[in-house]
């Protein structure tokens, strides 16, 4: 994301005018079960980014924080069978991907719950721009080799 682009972006955000994150069928990997848990993931980043511009309690965004960290974690689980179920040859990579954005969304949590960091746009937008580039680039390799293997 560009700095012009971030700028125009965290205007949006803030005027309260668009979801941080809307589903498309592009992201879909055409795996029913884990096309569910994006939109899942993703209503999570948008609660997130709801709680922030709303200006709500601390508490309220740690729950969401606690809520983004288990789900996250149970996401990436359920991916990782499925490449070990099917002998996906990008299964190192990908998990690399998960352990470090897991390890960010850990510290993110636990740097907020020391008071030590607030939960920003930009923050969101990173968490926006990580997800989808994911989605987009490293999940839609494994896409076409489970489906290939037919996993649907």
């Amino acid at each position: 994301m560009t700095p012009r682009n971030f700028v125009r972006f965290s205007e949006q955000l803030k005027g309260g005018k668009m979801a941080l994150i809307k589903w498309s069928d592009k992201y879909s990997v055409h795996i029913q079960k884990i096309d569910e848990q994006h939109k899942h993931f993703i209503n999570l980043i948008n609660k997130l980014y709801q709680v922030v511009v709303e200006e709500s309690t601390q508490s309220s965004v740690g729950k969401i924080l606690d809520e983004l960290f288990d789900y996250t974690n149970y996401h990436f689980k359920t991916e990782e069978e499925l490449f070990k179920t099917h002998n996906y040859p990008g299964f190192e990579i990908h998990k690399q991907q998960h352990e470090a954005f897991i390890k960010l969304v850990l510290e993110l949590k636990e740097d907020f719950s020391k008071g030590r960091v607030t939960i920003t746009l930009k923050i969101l937008a990173f968490m926006n721009e990580w997800l989808i580039n994911h989605i987009l680039n490293s999940d839609q390799k494994y896409a076409s080799y489970l489906n290939s293997k037919g996993v649907s």
